[in-house]
């Protein structure tokens, strides 16, 4: 039983609390009660339970007070907020300072059941990880592993009687028969935990599952090894199962742990000496997983062969002006054909990783450039603070690098082509402003950037972009173009008149900038 704190200042809200559902049929048992914050931090100090349920309302300290000082000493407590309506706001703060839910009153006796039962599953899996790290911290299993890893690197430099001792010192039951290896990888794991204590605690998570599996069908040895490697000696006497036992552990893997790894299979051979082929074999056979794909089991009958292994070897296949062309024509299906036939061709040629690798940092390269030109936000694809290139780099499978580069692609076509018609709007208004004020002397860029609801430094920019021309030499256009027809219609009216329904207070200047603009004065062209 998972024990409880009950913190509610009510003696008959803790009796109905206590009366509305069966708590040991749920886990729990309510084994201290207390009226107030105060108190429930004197007993804390000796108490044993696990969840406080505390409302919010109580005296002397109040339960956010209690909240923040529980989480503060006393991390790993898990809190259920009891509130009412007033205090919702409130409530939003608890769970900010990380209690595990908050109920309103009056308490719906299946919804607290539903938060006993997500706090139950919290409290298992740290319960689960804590007895992980013990085992982690067992001296006996570290120099066990240690002795694995040198022998899985290279056999031979022990003697058949010191492997056989060896055997015998960390109680490990393997016959020099049938020895066969498997290396299971979990797929994705640096990008699903960034903490090294995590990565190694669900490496054992997956060894706990494959070792339930394997122990059922042979005898095994196993070691978590570096490079995200869970590693295992077998005693195989029946080739013809091994895969079939493998792609359970995949989905076992999948089932219970809700991720996926790709596992390795070696050749079998005989003698402790051979062991290191064997493991030798199934990395080799991990390195089809780049061209194969994560989550199956490989086996080293398939070896990885690879034609180019220097970019000079690779054909030109990327025509990287055609694909920003596509980009900021808003040509999504010509980025994503050309994106696919390079990748096509790069799987047809069996180009190396290393190439393949180059070749998606220049297309890459190329969105970041339309990124760069544009301003473009693009997502978060990943949860690691990593750059796109980075991001790239370390990508496990052809395909994965495939389906990155068309979200991205997709992302900056998408926000180039929302943008492009948002600032046709932005613009379609100033320069309807301009046309109804052009005669104002004093129009600015300023002005006309108030009456958008843009800042002005964004105006000028977008504006140029997409006419072509600045916000000064286009509004100069428009009021010489608008003193030709003034004097097409008014041939007799004065110069300086003309010049002031223009927007120009000075005649002189006005005449200069309309003869450079038509190659011939304002006054000599009235009387033409």
């Amino acid at each position: 039983m998972i024990p409880i704190l009950l913190v509610e200042d009510e003696y008959l809200i803790r009796e109905l609390i206590k009366a509305s559902i069966d708590w040991n049929g749920c886990g729990f048992e309510i084994v201290e009660e207390a009226e107030d914050g105060e108190e429930a931090l004197l007993l804390l100090e000796n108490s044993k339970a696990q969840l406080l349920l505390v409302d919010i309302n109580i005296p002397i300290m109040d339960g956010m007070q209690l909240t923040r000082l529980v989480k503060e000493k006393y991390p790993n407590k898990q809190i259920i907020i009891i509130t009412g309506y007033s205090e919702f706001e409130y409530a939003k703060t608890a769970l900010e300072l990380g209690v595990s839910n908050y109920m309103l009153k009056p308490i719906d006796p299946e919804e607290l059941q539903g938060c006993l039962r997500k706090v139950k599953a919290e409290i298992e899996k740290r319960h689960y990880i804590h007895n992980l790290e013990d085992k982690v911290k067992s001296g006996f299993e570290m120099h066990k592993s240690a002795f694995l890893a040198s022998i899985l690197q290279n056999a031979n430099h022990f003697s058949k009687e010191q492997i056989e001792e060896s055997l015998q010192t960390y109680q490990i039951d393997l016959d020099p028969v049938q020895l066969q290896v498997i290396v299971i990888e979990i797929d994705y794991m640096t990008y699903k935990w960034m903490n090294e204590k995590e990565r190694r605690l669900w490496q054992f998570a997956t060894k706990n599952v494959a070792d339930e599996i394997f122990g059922k069908q042979f005898t095994y040895v196993s070691h978590i090894g570096s490079l995200n490697h869970i590693v295992y000696v077998i005693n195989n006497k029946d080739e013809t199962r091994l895969k079939q036992v493998c792609e359970e552990v995949l989905n076992k893997v999948k089932f219970y742990l809700k991720y996926t790894v790709t596992i390795g299979i070696g050749l079998r051979y005989e003698g402790y000496e051979q062991i290191h082929r064997s493991y030798q074999d199934a990395l080799l056979a991990l390195e089809n997983k780049f061209t194969m794909g994560a989550n199956q089991v490989l086996d080293a009958y398939v070896s990885p062969v690879f034609s180019s292994n220097s970019i000079v070897d690779a054909p030109l296949m990327f025509n990287k002006e055609a694909f920003i062309i596509a980009i900021k024509m808003g040509r999504n299906d010509l980025c994503h054909n050309q994106i696919d036939d390079v990748f096509s061709q790069m799987v047809g040629d069996a180009l190396s990783k290393e190439v393949v690798k180059q070749i998606s940092l220049d297309i890459l390269m190329a969105i970041m450039k339309v990124v760069a030109e544009n301003q473009v936000m693009l997502p978060d694809l990943f949860s690691c603070h990593h750059d796109y290139f980075t991001f790239i780099r370390s990508r496990e499978t052809i395909e994965d690098i495939r389906l990155t580069l068309l979200m991205l692609v997709e992302a900056v076509v998408q926000h180039s082509t929302h943008n492009r018609s948002k600032n046709t709007v932005f613009i379609d208004r100033a320069r309807e402003y301009i046309e109804q004020h052009y005669a104002k002397s004093d129009l600015s860029l300023e002005e006309i950037s108030s009456y958008v609801s843009i800042s002005s430094a964004y105006m000028s920019t977008i504006f140029k972009k997409e006419m072509g021309v600045g916000m000064t030499e286009y509004i100069t256009e428009i009021r010489l173009k608008k003193a030709k027809e003034l004097i097409d219609l008014h041939g007799e009216t004065s110069i300086q008149d003309i010049a002031l329904n223009v927007g120009y207070m000075d005649a002189y200047y006005f005449s200069k900038c309309f003869k450079k603009r038509f190659g011939i004065s304002p006054k000599n062209y009235s009387v033409h």
